[in-house]
């Protein structure tokens, strides 16, 4: 399965802005806690460089790749 990611570039707009308030607004499917976790997990990286810190600020052209990992496959079987 093909890994999913998110690129984007950090408009005038939103420089210092914090980096899950900017995500959760270009990314509205997907709630803020969802987007911190994700950042904390390392699946974020701004410039080039994984952060793990969800309040970090944003500046006018910074580089955000949103790296979603592949889903857990579970055991769970439907009951007959």
């Amino acid at each position: 399965m093909e890994k999913k990611t998110f690129n984007i570039s950090v408009p005038i707009d939103s420089h210092r802005d914090r980096i899950d308030k900017f995500l959760q607004s270009q990314l509205s499917e997907l709630s803020r806690t969802r987007l911190q976790n994700l950042i904390r997990n390392g699946h974020v990286k701004l410039n080039n460089a994984i952060i793990n810190e969800v309040s970090k600020k944003i500046k006018n052209e910074d580089k955000i790749e949103v790296n979603f990992p592949q889903p857990k496959e579970t055991l769970i079987k439907p009951n007959k």
